[in-house]
């Protein structure tokens, strides 16, 4: 279905519905818009934890003994 077709069919629909069920729609609708607005603060940023890892095992790449059947 198209952005148009569905549009139309929302708008039909809304006609036939009572007042307190619109207003109730307006409301998810304008928290959804809430929502979406404050969603680009949440991403994180590239390096933001640099510095933190402070110790790595020096055999950290070798093979694993539960894997050797495997090999």
């Amino acid at each position: 279905m198209t952005i148009s077709k569905l549009k139309s069919k929302l708008q039909n629909d809304l006609k036939k519905l009572p007042l307190p069920v619109l207003q109730e729609i307006e409301a998810l609708v304008n928290q959804r818009l809430k929502a979406k607005q404050v969603s680009p603060n949440i991403y994180r940023k590239f390096g933001a934890l640099s510095g933190m890892l402070q110790h790595m095992s020096l055999d950290f790449n070798a093979p694993l003994d539960d894997f050797k059947d495997y090999q």
